[in-house]
């Protein structure tokens, strides 16, 4: 994953769907749906069953198939992915209900293409970098970020292009004011860099 970039790299036996995304679908039900699937994965359902209980998820007995903390958002149409474990924002937006994200990258649902693409675009900013940097650790990002950012909702009628203009007003602020809290910021960030 790169700034507005998100690539599937591996495969994966992935058991939930929408109506199954706590837990996964049942023996039953993954027979039926994927047959093969399934009978390669109770090749390995002795190692499965093996895997630590975590919280609520306990694969020893009926969640076997399943992977833990599994959201609507993983498995969403349209959602923005960003790095936990970074020193910068790095934020993409992701197209397809088929790639799962890995549990090192936060995942925010979104409801169409544009308004994905543009909260990539506004998170990948350098007023957001610059915002998230000043609060988090050097090496992780916090997933409660869009609490300290400020965000407006981005779902009716987005706009095509971020310009500066644009991103002053999702960011509820007047295109001067992102100006100079930009300015601030940058010289602020390059006194405890330098």
């Amino acid at each position: 994953m790169s700034r507005g970039r998100a690539e599937p790299v591996q495969g994966l036996l992935f058991f939930h769907d929408s109506e199954h995304t706590s837990g996964p679908l049942t023996d039953a039900e993954a027979r039926d749906k994927f047959p093969r699937a399934y009978e390669f994965a109770q090749e390995f359902e002795e190692e499965l069953r093996g895997r630590s209980r975590f919280r609520n998820f306990d694969p020893r007995f009926e969640n076997w198939l399943g992977l833990y903390s599994v959201t609507g958002a993983a498995i969403a149409p349209y959602k923005v992915v960003y790095r936990e474990i970074s020193s910068e924002m790095i934020a993409a937006a992701v197209h397809d209900p088929l790639t799962i994200p890995d549990h090192k990258l936060y995942v925010i649902e979104c409801t169409s293409l544009e308004e994905s693409v543009l909260l990539a675009e506004i998170l990948n900013s350098d007023i957001v970098d610059l915002v998230v940097r000043a609060f988090s650790l050097t090496t992780s990002i916090t997933g409660s970020l869009l609490r300290y950012v400020g965000i407006g909702d981005l779902s009716a009628d987005p706009p095509e292009e971020l310009s500066p203009e644009v991103l002053a007003s999702c960011l509820g602020l007047k295109p001067d004011a992102l100006d100079r809290i930009v300015s601030l910021a940058s010289q602020t960030l390059a006194r405890l860099d330098g």
